[in-house]
């Protein structure tokens, strides 16, 4: 699947391997969760509505998802 941030909440901000306006390649595990590989190359577990990467709990925004 491909994701983008869709909401950055707080003053935290991005970690340096995220960026606005950029699709991500993802794996979703569940309903809620899903794998996202980072500019770096780092693959991390997040949560798609409460996302602690994005800020305070930032959500992504689903692309495109390809049904099973």
């Amino acid at each position: 699947m491909k994701v983008r941030i869709k909401t950055v909440n707080g003053d935290i901000g991005l970690p340096s391997n995220l960026q606005l306006d950029v699709v991500y390649q993802a794996t979703r595990i569940d309903a809620d969760r899903m794998k996202v590989v980072c500019d770096d190359g780092q693959e991390i577990t997040t949560s798609i509505s409460k996302s602690g990467y994005l800020g305070a709990f930032g959500e992504w925004e689903i692309i495109e998802e390809v049904a099973a």
